[in-house]
């Protein structure tokens, strides 16, 4: 009926793991399917004849019914979308190459839900379909079953798979393909324990491909979604099998069916939008009569219930969106957090093998983005939603809720929209970047390369590794701005407005800020002279940018009579909604400030270690800063305790020791009184992480700790955008 060929191993196992032994179907002319001449596939509703079970010697041939046969025709059409086939219905056998039949659950013997032939050598062979239409004894398939998102549907698209040469990533293959198995499973495990194996970075899922036997997971309490390695859903009943299942090839299937007969560049080539479902299943069945078995079946089709698909989309600029129709049949923006991720399947040994799910909070269906495939631009709804670009020039709208948005390299527009929305630069340092801000229209501008920008609106905070731009007078870095400006005169020197914001975040209360402030150096000469009256006039002018009133002088210097403290009455002021509004300097065009545990954390890697910090281990020793785990005279210790400083230093002598803290924490040769001093610390009980705390504290060490703070860190030399 068919000509087949062999196509040895494209040499990625994530789409190897998922080709049975690489044969599959040719033009009549032996030529490979393209999009010009696609392999056209002649299908035919078929019947099984009676008596077929051998065993039982029991069997019932049937019919297909209407919405069976509509339901099929639509899922394998998700093959044709994405691959250079096509399906074609005939009326005879004769003519068929794929022959689709029903069974009953007598008939089929077992829980054996279906089953398709593969490609064969044989060019007179037909490929055989079987589906058992009482699967699993849970009940007979209905129209909700078998539209999107349905169990039923997606066996559909499954058993086609395997027709056009696919097999389960469970299985090992044969030919050259033999052992394929999907990496993390392998030959020494029994059956059983490969079907419900979620394999290497639990990757071997249902949301990576159809030909997987898993298909479960679940939604922890801030509705995200959790994977379970079962085969079906662990839900309730009434969501058991009929919605939340993918309803299309997948991005292990998209890659592997694309090796064997081409991808398909003719689909969805103009602007498309695709808009994450809000509801698992928006309509309550409706039940009309019984039909054979005795089972009610539905009578409403459902095209709206959720499901899982995978993105191919072969041009245009494109978005997904999470939108909802209002009562007059408007789009607007859904009220759920949601997630939504542009990062396309990468197929490799990554969290982002098969690409990273799209869909809103406690809802089984969305997206994923197939290799190959540009997603342009994101819109989030009115929830607190985390959106995240890829390498395109991105417009990213977060609308309402308080958003998390991260930026990933090309031209990208950002707008927040309303709340407290957080901008990431992930994995990116100070160093690495160009940040502009007060720009036209409230924007400003974050880029590392001329092709690599991210202007942006309505961002509360933009976040990079080791520093960040705050744009709201409320944030603790604004307030800190303030009082320099304020109280000494001056703008914040970049160590210091990073230390003093590190210590309001961590618990100084905002009294003991402006205490310190104003008991400085700097702050007694510029103040301590004035009495209470003229204390009072300069705070309001310059923290209000007002004169005071005579009737505020007066009230505040009664205060001040009456045992208020000066920092008392600076954090009033400096804090108050006058305040706020006054701020029309440093906050309404965005304050930088250093992330001040992660740079301490960055001269410990330096001075213990001899190196750079990672950007996850800066982060972990930061947040164990902060959180008062090690505290600003101790966190050496954790560098010091580790197995990589043994290591370096477990076999060195002191005085090599204290050679190699110079080089690394000071960036010279010890100088003789130096080493003699760290040399007489250690031989007379001093231990090594105290000597690597004594030359982070040094003020040489403070002054480099200073540079960093100015210009910051850079990880470009290791970053990974998208």
């Amino acid at each position: 009926m068919a000509l087949t060929t062999i196509k040895p191993e494209s040499g990625n196992q994530f789409v190897d793991a998922f080709i049975n032994n690489g044969r599959h179907y040719v033009n009549p002319n032996g030529a490979e399917p393209t999009m010009d001449a696609p392999f056209v596939i002649n299908y035919y509703f078929d019947k099984l004849p009676g008596n077929i079970n051998p065993t039982t010697g029991a069997g019932t041939a049937y019919d297909w019914r209407p919405f069976e046969m509509q339901a099929w025709e639509k899922a394998v059409q998700g093959w044709a979308h994405v691959a250079n086939v096509t399906f074609n219905r005939v009326y005879t056998a004769e003519e068929a190459l794929f022959r689709e039949r029903l069974q009953d659950q007598v008939t089929a013997g077992g829980t054996v839900s279906a089953s398709h032939s593969l490609p064969s050598a044989n060019p007179n062979a037909q490929s055989m379909g079987t589906y058992n239409f009482e699967a699993v004894n849970v009940r007979q398939w209905t129209p909700d079953q078998l539209e999107p998102g349905g169990n039923f549907y997606r066996t559909m698209i499954h058993e086609v798979g395997h027709g056009l040469g696919l097999k389960h990533p469970h299985d090992g293959g044969s030919g050259e393909y033999a052992g394929n198995y999907f990496p993390g499973i392998d030959s020494t495990m029994t059956s059983a324990e490969r079907q419900r194996s979620l394999g290497v970075l639990e990757l071997n899922h249902m949301f990576g491909s159809v030909m997987s036997y898993i298909h479960g997971y679940e939604f922890d309490d801030q509705g995200h979604v959790q994977l379970v390695p079962t085969r079906q859903r662990p839900v309730a009943d009434d969501f058991f099998l009929d919605h939340g299942f993918a309803a299309a090839p997948m991005a292990y299937d998209i890659a592997a069916i694309q090796y064997l007969y081409g991808a398909n560049m003719n689909y969805r080539t103009e602007n498309n939008v695709y808009i994450l479902p809000d509801s698992n299943d928006p309509r309550p069945f409706v039940r009309g009569e019984p039909n054979e078995a005795g089972v009610p079946e539905s009578i409403i089709y459902q095209p709206d219930t959720a499901y899982w698909e995978s993105i191919w989309d072969a041009g245009g600029v494109d978005e997904i969106r999470y939108d909802v129709m209002d009562a007059d049949g408007n789009a607007v923006a859904g009220k759920r957090n949601v997630i939504i991720d542009l990062t396309p399947a990468t197929l490799d040994m990554s969290e982002t093998g098969y690409g990273v799910l799209s869909y809103a909070a406690f809802v089984g269906g969305g997206y994923t983005i197939a290799n190959g495939v540009v997603i342009e631009n994101a819109t989030g709804g009115d929830g607190n939603d985390t959106l995240k670009g890829n390498f395109a020039n991105n417009v990213i709208l977060g609308r309402g809720g308080d958003d998390t948005i991260t930026a990933t390299g090309g031209l990208d527009t950002v707008d927040g929209g309303a709340g407290f929305d957080r901008l990431i630069f992930s994995g990116m340092g100070r160093g690495d970047v160009t940040v502009s801000l007060g720009l036209a229209e409230g924007r400003s501008s974050i880029g590392w390369s001329a092709a690599d920008v991210t202007t942006f609106t309505s961002i509360e905070r933009a976040e990079m590794v080791d520093a960040r731009v705050e744009y709201t007078a409320a944030s603790d870095a604004a307030l800190v701005d303030r009082l320099y400006n304020a109280l000494l005169g001056r703008e914040g020197d970049g160590l210091g407005a990073a230390r003093w914001t590190a210590m309001v975040e961590q618990g100084m209360s905002k009294v003991a800020l402006a205490d310190a402030f104003l008991n400085s150096a700097e702050g007694s000469s510029a103040l301590g002279a004035l009495d209470d009256a003229g204390f009072v006039r300069k705070i309001y002018s310059s923290v209000l940018g007002r004169e005071a009133g005579e009737e505020e002088v007066s009230a505040r210097v009664q205060s001040l009579a009456a045992g208020a403290t000066r920092g008392e009455l600076v954090a009033d002021v400096a804090t108050a909604a006058e305040a706020l509004s006054a701020d029309t300097g440093g906050a309404s065009s965005g304050v930088l400030v250093a992330n001040y545990n992660v740079l301490l954390a960055a001269r410990a890697y330096e001075a213990a270690l001899g190196r750079s910090g990672e950007v996850s281990g800066l982060q972990f020793h930061a947040q164990n800063i902060a959180s008062g785990a090690f505290n600003e005279k101790s966190y050496a210790d954790a560098f010091v305790n580790s197995d990589e400083f043994t290591q370096l230093y477990g076999s060195q002598s002191n005085s090599d020791f204290i050679a190699s803290l110079y080089s690394n924490a000071l960036g010279r040769e010890a100088d003789a009184d130096g080493a003699a001093f760290w040399n007489s610390f250690l031989e007379g009980g001093g231990s090594r992480g105290q000597a690597v705390q004594g030359f982070l504290d040094a003020q040489e060490s403070q002054l480099i700790l200073a540079d960093l703070a100015d210009n910051g860190l850079s990880f470009r030399q290791d970053l990974v955008l998208g």
